[in-house]
């Protein structure tokens, strides 16, 4: 491998979208998708590859992607933490990490895309990455009328722009999707609206029912442990608040939930009832009903750390539930991770997950 081609191969392009143009609100509909090319692209400019489309997680954008370079793991990450957790960070997928097994042909090469579904606007908090760059709320992947049509640009201008530019094979046999978190509650609305464009969807820790988020206490469990119970919880109280407030926006601009919830004896009372209304709308076990041919023809995989922080675990047993319902066929994995579990079970979750979805990928395309 030619490293001074190495440039050439981690990329960023800026797609323009014309979903997103003239968007609510007013932010640029030139956006930027990582790709990921593999070592032998540039041998033979006849070969064309398999590709997997990867999506992010809330708070992501391109600077904070799922998978990387090495770089950008330590742009993104504190020195104190990864020096404290140096076996955790060496086990993280990142582009010369697939360089590596592409060329010992552990892997098959293929080529990787992971836009950005960011809103382009700030958190609520204007919370700073550790690299200095904004937290970004997150866009869910949907189309809305209050925020954009994101599922336009997800799933049908960027593939359109990956297969006019690069060598991939354009057909569903050779295409994959990934999400985690944010990104699995938008790779599962992709198997469901697009089901002829994917042969494998994998959903790592993905969020089902955005409603549920009102009575969710999450506490990540590395920062209790830094920190003690009581920021660890103020910590993941502002993470809770985030997420609900750009659901409020996504969902139910038009009627907020938020502004009129209650609290009785520390439990949080909805009253909006066109609101939660709106939010019952982007709940996917509800969303399913409106696609027929949801995940038809294609390898389902759900999975999800039982321990997880924002406690995704029951919802995706119960979406594992309406699948049966449905007679769709579907791998589900409740696992345990004791390494994450004492760190992020979410989070380090997806991350442990995200290199051995990627080769189950690997292996049902062509």
């Amino acid at each position: 491998m030619r490293e001074d081609l190495r440039n050439q191969r981690y990329k960023v392009d800026k797609v323009e979208s014309k979903a997103l143009e003239g968007n609510p609100l007013k932010v640029t509909n030139v956006r930027d998708v990582s790709i990921y090319l593999p070592p032998s692209y540039f041998e033979d400019e006849t070969t064309k590859f398999p590709v997997i489309y990867l999506l992010h997680g809330y708070g992501g954008s391109i600077t904070d992607l799922i998978v990387g370079t090495q770089a950008d793991f330590k742009r993104n990450y504190p020195l104190i933490l990864r020096i404290l957790l140096k076996k955790v960070f060496s086990n993280l997928t990142t582009f010369e990490k697939l360089d590596q097994l592409i060329m010992s042909k552990e892997i098959p090469p293929f080529i990787l895309v992971q836009p950005d579904g960011s809103l382009r606007i700030h958190d609520m908090f204007e919370t700073k990455n550790p690299d200095g760059s904004y937290k970004m709320k997150g866009s869910f992947y949907v189309n809305s009328p209050f925020t954009g049509n994101y599922n336009d640009f997800i799933f049908e201008e960027v593939p359109s722009y990956i297969e006019q530019k690069y060598r991939v094979k354009p057909q569903k046999e050779s295409r994959a999707l990934i999400g985690g978190s944010m990104g699995g509650y938008g790779a599962l609305l992709g198997g469901m609206k697009y089901p002829d464009q994917y042969n494998i969807v994998v959903a790592l820790s993905p969020l089902i029912i955005p409603l549920n988020l009102f009575n969710v206490e999450m506490m990540m469990p590395i920062y209790r442990k830094i920190y003690g119970k009581k920021k660890a919880k103020a910590i993941g109280q502002k993470d809770i608040d985030d997420i609900r407030d750009s659901s409020d926006l996504i969902f139910s601009h038009n009627a907020p939930v938020i502004p009129t919830m209650q609290k009785n004896d520390g439990k949080i009372i909805l009253t909006n009832q066109e609101g939660i209304a709106n939010w019952q709308t982007a709940d996917l076990t509800n969303v399913i009903l409106q696609y027929p041919s949801a995940f038809k023809d294609l390898t389902l995989i759900l999975s999800c750390d039982i321990l997880d922080e924002y406690h995704f675990a029951p919802e995706i047993r119960e979406f594992h539930q309406v699948l049966l319902n449905h007679n769709i066929p579907h791998e589900i994995d409740i696992y345990e991770d004791s390494q994450a579990e004492k760190i992020s079970p979410h989070t380090l979750g997806i991350g442990n997950q995200i290199l051995p979805s990627i080769k189950r990928c690997l292996n049902e395309i062509k």
